[in-house]
């Protein structure tokens, strides 16, 4: 019973821990998004249709593949991804860097990309100083 316990208690670390480990930061997402990176909410059209971050577009994570045969989205641009948790936004990434996207980045949650979309803009009113 004691090694089931460990080993569970180490699975929920490696599921929650893991991929925020391996999330962008805000500060180098607003780099990425004044140099032109694709800035994609992966949340549900109705979530983004309520509340959606300036500068980002909607494509859920359930049409991530199809968007990729459909040529949306192009392994040579930069895109950065995200969502309310960042688990969708976890698994997107996922997928698209085991279709070849090399340049893809998962930013995690929905307030981190608020954060980035506001430090991009503040360091675009500041270069335009």
């Amino acid at each position: 019973m004691e090694w089931f316990t460990i080993i569970l208690a180490i699975a929920v670390i490696l599921y929650f821990v893991l991929p925020k480990m391996k999330q962008l930061s805000p500060n180098k997402a607003a780099s990425l998004i004044n140099e032109g990176a694709r800035f994609i909410d992966v949340r549900s059209e109705g979530e983004y249709k309520t509340e959606s971050v300036p500068g980002s577009e909607n494509i859920p994570v359930q049409a991530i593949i199809s968007a990729t045969k459909s040529g949306k989205l192009n392994p040579e641009e930069v895109i950065i991804l995200f969502c309310q948790s960042g688990m969708r936004s976890s698994r997107a990434t996922g997928q698209l860097k085991s279709m070849g996207f090399d340049k893809v980045e998962n930013l995690g949650t929905f307030t981190a990309a608020w954060k980035a979309h506001t430090i991009a803009m503040s360091e675009k009113a500041n270069a335009g100083s």
